[in-house]
């Protein structure tokens, strides 16, 4: 009774472990009972927030093509309208 107790982080009242071995595998158990609250708990919270972290990065992204285009438009502009004997020519995107 006092394992189940432990496990499920209730506390003892008037049901508590009385041997050294008992008092051993609470204290096993309360680290075990701890470290699975932590891990459902991160898991959750990954689920909420790890799709608002992807929309984000989706968001980014489409902006970030949006300026890669809009470049290349510019340097098309510059292009048409360069001399045709410029030695200059338009800086270009790393790959």
């Amino acid at each position: 009774m006092g394992t189940l107790s432990t496990v499920t982080t209730v506390g003892y009242g008037d049901i508590y472990p009385v041997t050294t071995e008992g008092r051993f595998i609470a204290a096993i158990l309360m680290l075990f009972g701890v470290g699975l609250f932590g891990s459902i708990s991160a898991y959750i919270i990954s689920k909420i927030l790890l799709p608002k972290e992807i929309r984000d990065h989706e968001g980014e992204m489409r902006e970030i093509r949006a300026l890669h285009k809009e470049i290349k438009e510019l340097r098309e502009e510059i292009r048409k309208h360069a001399p045709p004997d410029s030695q200059d020519k338009p800086p270009s995107l790393p790959n």
